[in-house]
């Protein structure tokens, strides 16, 4: 109860301490509220004051907006009165004045039409006039100015003129312009003249009028008209094509001596290219070369100058001297018989530099034609002339300095001189061109000629005086050989025979490097490609040119793969040769060993074609007989016999046209290939047979033996002859027995012996068999009995040769 108690009391006391606080915040919010009280009524009060005064004033602007408007209306209805008018003559007074602006604009026009107009009458009037008194220049600008004036007028807008008279002043224009140009078309038909002269025959002349009934021609100022008025580009065309080839291309060529010769007459200059007289002497022949000598150039170049500034002189000057020549004209004389090329309408400007346009014109094609004819031909064929070509350099700047003062070109204008100062690639490339020309040439040529290839006289070889051996080298070769023979040289080429077309190529060659030898570094480089380039070619041409006639005779097949391993051979040794005298940096670089390869590889491809093509023929005139079997019947004799002729027949021809051709162990061991290839197949046939009779083996032993006797005959086995010969021996036939045909024919000693096995009995075979048994060891029976067949083939053959016996038996029974 005492906690209760406790409890209860706490309560009031906070009950009570709430009250008061309570109280109290009631008691600041009265006092704020009144603050704010007297703040508002404080604010109402002084914005009251302001509104009535701003209301006040309202109402006096409304008052004064109200005014204005009465007066605005009563404006307003005194303008719409209809009494009055005042709106009505508004409208009237902004109308006429839009009308009369329109009248001035259209006055403004029509005073400008008829300016246009009263300018194209004068110009139009006065034309004649100016043409009258060799104002051409002027004319031409008058025909530019109506032209002008007219393309103003606007055909639509003729402001109140009738349309004829534009259509009139149009017609009137261009009869005035075909007028002029008919003129001047005329004046320089008549004033420049290029014709054959009839004093003459065949000689050309120029002729230039100065002056037409003692009155002078104004020739001048009628060009500067015609290139005012477009005219002068196709005349000038014209006139320089016929100069070149009238009188400058006749000088160039040089086929007769001629010489211009200017003369005037009565107001006429003219200018004839025509034959010099007896009496003046003719320039210095060409040198022994066949080229034109310095005299004769600077006299050909000379002659091409006087027509050229006689054409410049008298038709088209250069601008400052026309200039000078207004400047200097008398100003007490009449201006009506002056020539004023330079007028009032006229400056100095406007006028064209005739001698400029006849440059442009004449020089490309002039240029181009001095090189072609002069400067090309005088090109040296030899590197070591060359600099003589330095006082035709000297001709080509003079000439073309006389150009310049001419008035031809523009200073810096070189192409004579760039071509002249050029002269080593020039050179080089006319060189090579001949070089490759004339090599394209002989490599076309049908002369398939052979010469003997000595290898002891031939360059390249070591024994060779150009070879630069060593002395270790020279000792070597020198010193004979241990077993008595002659020692063989490495860089020899043995003795064979070429195509003529092919030693030339080479002679060409060797000419071409000693010339390299003994020129500058710039040309010796061209010189040395066109060596190379030289040997590509024939790698191209020759193949290709005569491919089918090398395959089709066998002969030429041969001599061409000679020809490609004599040049794979030179190739090799041409480097070596020539290394100490070329000049550097080709005395390290120059070399052809990396054509070696392709040459070798051309050669060869054409020998195993020719070869593998006489193999074929060989074979298929062996299967043409169709076996070997039943030879002893008459019919199938012949056909043996046939076939076997025709391939000896095809072995002897070889023979002889390989004989001379190919190098003496080349020719033993391609002929060898051939008739290995016919003894195989004939052995092998042979061997086919299951059945062989008593008069068939007759038969095949006669075979066999006309085979082996006409084989020995197509080698050449002589022992007298060394290994290295120095010249070609008389390759006459072998001695019938000589060893070194079974080592160049493997089945030369299987092919014998299969004539002895037809020929033996079978009691022979048998004891041959057992006494080689027992003098050889296990397994070597063959060896040691000379037997080249194996054991299966010898008992094929000992089937189709003996019947059925108690002896075959027992001999194939030693067989297994």
């Amino acid at each position: 109860m005492a906690a209760l108690r406790q409890v209860q009391l706490q309560l009031q006391d906070d009950a009570l301490g709430s009250r008061e606080g309570i109280e109290a915040g009631v008691a600041a919010l009265q006092r704020k509220m009144d603050e704010v009280k007297g703040q508002v009524y404080e604010t109402v009060n002084k914005h009251y004051r302001e509104f009535v005064q701003a209301f006040d004033y309202a109402l006096d602007l409304n008052g004064e907006v109200a005014g204005l408007a009465q007066q605005l209306q009563a404006v307003n209805n005194l303008a719409n009165d209809a009494s009055v008018g005042v709106l009505n003559k508004l409208h009237t007074a902004t109308e006429r004045h839009v009308a009369l602006t329109r009248k001035l604009k259209d006055a403004d026009c029509i005073i400008s039409v008829l300016e246009r107009l009263c300018r194209i009458h004068d110009d139009l009037t006065g034309m004649d006039g100016l043409m009258e008194r060799s104002l051409f220049p002027q004319a031409a600008l008058s025909v530019h100015r109506i032209n002008a004036l007219l393309s103003e007028l606007n055909p639509e807008d003729q402001f109140g003129c009738d349309a004829k008279i534009f259509a009139v002043i149009r017609a009137e224009s261009r009869r005035k312009r075909t007028a002029v140009k008919s003129h001047l078309e005329t004046l320089w038909s008549t004033s420049v003249r290029l014709a054959t002269a009839h004093h003459a025959e065949g000689a050309s002349e120029l002729v230039v009028v100065l002056t037409d009934n003692n009155k002078p021609v104004h020739l001048q100022p009628a060009l500067q008209a015609m290139h005012s008025l477009a005219m002068l580009e196709s005349k000038m065309d014209v006139f320089c094509k016929a100069l070149m080839q009238q009188f400058i291309s006749p000088l160039l060529a040089n086929d007769t001596p001629l010489a211009p010769t200017v003369t005037k007459f009565k107001g006429v200059v003219s200018l004839t290219l025509m034959a010099p007289r007896d009496d003046v002497p003719s320039p210095a022949a060409a040198d022994v070369s066949g080229r034109l000598s310095v005299t004769q150039l600077r006299l050909i170049l000379e002659n091409v100058a006087t027509v050229i500034e006689f054409v410049n002189t008298h038709a088209f000057p250069k601008k400052s001297a026309v200039l000078a020549q207004d400047n200097g004209q008398d100003e007490n004389a009449p201006a009506s018989r002056r020539r004023d090329l330079v007028a009032e309408e006229l400056d100095a400007a406007d006028l064209a530099d005739l001698a400029l346009l006849f440059g442009a014109h004449l020089w490309p094609v002039l240029h181009q034609a001095i090189i072609n004819e002069l400067l090309s031909a005088a090109i040296p064929k030899r590197s070591d002339e060359t600099e003589v070509f330095a006082a035709v350099s000297r001709l080509a700047h003079e000439f073309e300095a006389k150009m310049v003062d001419f008035g031809l070109l523009e200073v810096g204008q070189h192409e004579l001189l760039v071509f002249a100062q050029n002269i080593h690639n020039h050179f080089a490339a006319k060189k090579r061109q001949d070089v490759l020309a004339a090599a394209r040439s002989c490599m076309l040529s049908e002369d398939h000629n052979s010469v003997v290839c000595n290898s002891s006289a031939e360059r390249g070889g070591a024994g060779s005086a150009a070879f630069p051996t060593t002395a270790v080298m020279a000792d070597a070769a020198l010193q004979p050989a241990t077993d008595g023979s002659e020692r063989p040289v490495t860089f020899d080429f043995p003795d064979c025979q070429i195509t003529q077309r092919t030693r030339k190529i080479v002679d060409m060659a060797y000419d071409m490097l000693e010339e390299v030898t003994t020129s500058s570094p710039a040309i010796a480089v061209h010189l040395f490609v066109a060596v190379r380039d030289m040997f590509d070619l024939y790698r191209a041409v020759v193949p290709v040119h005569h491919g089918a006639t090398f395959e089709r005779v066998p002969m030429l097949g041969m001599l061409f793969h000679n020809d490609c391993m004599f040049i794979a051979h030179h190739l090799i040794t041409l480097g070596i040769q020539f290394k100490s005298r070329l000049p550097p940096p080709m005395n390290a670089t120059a070399t052809f060993v990396d054509m070696v390869v392709p040459f070798r590889q051309l050669g060869e491809r054409f020998f195993v074609h020719q070869m593998d093509l006489q193999r074929d023929l060989l074979i298929e005139a062996i299967v043409s007989a169709n076996g070997f079997k039943q030879t002893h019947l008459p019919e199938k004799k012949a056909v043996v016999e046939k076939a076997i002729k025709q391939v000896l027949l095809q072995l002897t021809h070889l023979s002889k046209v390989w004989k001379n051709v190919l190098p003496l162990t080349l020719f033993n061991q391609t002929m060898a290939h051939l008739i290995e290839a016919a003894m195989g197949k004939i052995i092998s046939d042979i061997l086919a047979i299951s059945d062989i009779g008593e008069d068939e083996t007759h038969e095949l032993v006669g075979i066999i033996s006309l085979v082996v006797q006409r084989a020995e005959t197509l080698l050449v086995l002589d022992a007298a002859v060394p290994a290295r010969a120095s010249t070609l021996v008389a390759r006459t036939s072998a001695p019938k027995t000589n060893p070194a045909i079974r080592s160049l024919v493997p089945s030369w000693s299987k092919f014998v012996q299969l004539g002895e096995i037809l020929n033996m009995s079978l009691a022979e075979i048998t004891e041959r068999w057992i006494a080689g048994t027992a003098a050889s060891a296990p397994g070597s029976v063959n060896a040691a009995a000379g037997w080249l067949f194996q054991p299966q083939e010898l008992a094929h053959l000992i089937r189709a040769l003996f019947s059925d016996t108690p002896l075959r038996h027992k001999t194939l029974a030693l067989f297994k």
